[in-house]
């Protein structure tokens, strides 16, 4: 619950952070884990970070990256308007 807790501190100090859980280790074991904790999150605090999958997910580091620049690109706009 203290991770919620952090994640929930920075959201409202910044907008435009918007993190992900990532599993690690043994793909069978960690997945199952990630998601346990995204519903427990969900049924008893709200707005639970979104899985974003397991770190040796093929395509994994790509979308990461895409929605990084895509986070930039928003925040750049955002400070020129």
């Amino acid at each position: 619950m203290r991770a919620y807790w952090t994640v929930d501190s920075v959201r409202r100090r910044n907008r435009l952070w918007d993190p992900i859980t990532l599993s690690l280790g043994p793909m069978e074991d960690a997945a199952v884990t990630a998601l346990m904790l995204r519903d427990v999150v969900r049924d008893h605090l709200g707005a639970p970070t979104p899985y974003g999958g397991h770190a040796m997910d093929a395509g994994l580091p790509v979308a990461v990256l895409d929605k990084m620049r895509a986070a930039t690109d928003r925040a750049r706009m955002a400070h020129t308007a």
